[in-house]
C-alpha cells in the first residue's frame, strides 16, 4: 500500500542485483511539479525510489531529485545490475507543450544522479523513443518508438554499442515480434528472453504481457502469450523478472488496485510432490 497511490504507478525497474531496491514511475502528488497534463488529467510523471527491508516491505516511495526529474514527464527507466547506469525516458516540456520523448542516460556519484545525458542513437529529429531496457552486458539497448521504418503504431527497436555514449542503427525486431498495434515496455531477462507488452497480438484484452527469444539463427520466435493470472482483461505491462525466474513485477490495471495502474508482485509457487506406488519382491512378485 505505501508503493502504489490513486494515480499511475508503474513500470518498475530493479535498482540494483540483490532486488532490494526498486525505481518506478508515477503521477502521484508530491513530484517535482503539480502542473496537470491536459491528456491525462493527473500530474507530470516522475521517478521514485523504494527499498524493501528484512521483513519484506517496502519504504515509503521518495521522489528521486533533480537532474534525473525535471519539471516534464519522466517515463520508464532500466538500470545496470550494478545501479550505477540509468537509462530513462524524458519527455521535455516548454510552455506545457510536450516537445517529444527521448532515451537519457545518468551516471551515479555517490547517492547522488548526475545530469542525463542524451543517448546518441542515430534517430530522424521529431522521432519518439522510450521504454529502454538494458542487456546484462550492457551492450544492448532494446526500447520503444514510432519511427519510420516499423510495421505500425510503435514498436519494439534495438541498438548496440558502439563507442562511449554512441550507438548503432536501429535495428527492428520484425514482423514476428511487432504488429500494426504497440509494442512496449521491454524487458530484457538474464537468460535471453525479451518480455514485452502490445495490444496487437492476440490476448486477454488491453495491453497483455508476451514474451519471444531467439532461435540458433537469431531469429525471434513466436511471442507466447503470457495467460492468467500475469494477464487480465484490463491493461497488463511492464514485467520484471530476477535472475532466478522464480519473482518479479509487473504493471497492471486489473481490479483490486488503489486506482490507475498498479504495481504487483508474483512469484513462482514451489513445486508441491506426491510419490505413490507399490513395493513388490523382485525375485517372488509379492507385495
Amino acid at each position: 500500500p505505501l508503493v502504489n497511490s490513486r494515480n499511475s504507478d508503474y513500470s518498475p525497474a530493479f535498482g540494483n542485483g540483490e532486488y532490494t531496491e526498486m525505481y518506478f514511475t508515477s503521477s502521484r502528488a508530491g513530484g517535482l511539479t503539480e502542473d496537470i497534463d491536459d491528456r491525462t488529467g493527473e500530474a507530470f510523471s516522475d521517478i521514485y525510489f523504494t527499498s524493501i527491508n528484512k521483513k519484506g516491505i517496502w519504504s515509503a516511495p521518495v521522489v528521486v531529485a533533480e537532474p534525473v526529474n525535471t519539471q516534464g514527464h519522466e517515463g520508464s527507466v532500466v538500470l545496470n545490475k550494478r545501479g550505477t547506469v540509468m537509462y530513462l525516458t524524458q519527455c521535455k516540456v516548454a510552455k506545457k507543450k510536450s516537445l517529444g520523448c527521448r532515451i537519457y542516460v545518468s551516471k551515479r556519484k555517490g547517492k547522488l544522479w548526475g545530469e542525463p545525458q542524451l543517448v546518441q542513437i542515430k534517430l530522424d529529429s521529431n522521432t519518439t523513443i522510450g521504454h529502454p531496457a538494458l542487456s546484462e552486458d550492457e551492450s544492448t539497448l532494446i526500447f520503444s518508438s514510432d519511427m519510420l521504418g516499423g510495421y505500425g503504431g510503435k514498436d519494439l527497436w534495438l541498438t548496440q554499442t558502439e563507442k562511449r555514449n554512441t550507438w548503432s542503427n536501429p535495428i527492428n525486431l520484425g514482423p514476428i515480434v511487432n504488429t500494426t498495434g504497440d509494442e512496449m515496455f521491454p524487458f530484457a531477462h538474464t537468460d535471453g528472453t525479451i518480455y514485452f507488452a502490445s495490444d496487437g497480438h492476440v490476448g486477454m484484452g488491453g495491453l497483455d504481457i508476451y514474451k519471444t527469444s531467439q532461435d540458433e539463427n537469431g531469429a525471434y520466435l513466436d511471442p507466447i502469450n503470457l495467460k492468467c493470472p500475469i494477464n487480465s482483461s484490463a491493461d497488463d505491462f511492464s514485467m520484471i523478472i530476477e535472475k532466478s525466474g522464480e519473482r518479479g513485477y509487473l504493471t497492471s490495471a486489473r481490479d483490486g488496485g488503489k486506482g490507475g495502474d498498479d504495481i504487483y508482485q508474483f512469484e513462482l509457487p514451489s513445486l508441491q510432490l506426491a510419490l505413490k506406488g507399490v513395493v513388490t519382491d523382485s525375485k517372488t512378485g509379492g507385495i
